[in-house]
């Protein structure tokens, strides 16, 4: 005599379990209360904002530019476009009369 074992069918459904979450819990005590009012650093001062952005901008150009001045200074560029206008005006017939 033969026995049937039954097949199993997967079901269509797709069971999933999501993660509970915990909340923290919720703090009852009173806060403490600071010495200083809480203030950022541009409501202190008594400029606005955009000026203060267009300050920074200004002084970041003007740093950049400088470090580029004195690096060309340090490498002997100014003498060498010197020299090469000289020379250029030299082939274009200008001469110096002393």
């Amino acid at each position: 005599m033969a026995t049937r074992t039954a097949t199993r069918v997967p079901s269509r459904t797709k069971v999933t379990r999501k993660p509970t979450r915990k909340t923290a819990p919720k703090r009852t005590g009173s806060k403490s209360k600071s010495w200083f009012p809480k203030m950022t650093f541009l409501d202190r001062v008594p400029v606005s904002e955009t000026f203060i952005d267009r300050a920074i901008t200004g002084l970041t150009v003007g740093v950049i530019g400088l470090a580029a001045a004195g690096f060309a200074w340090m490498s002997g560029m100014p003498g060498y476009i010197g020299t090469e206008l000289a020379q250029a005006a030299g082939r274009a017939g200008f001469a110096v009369k002393r």
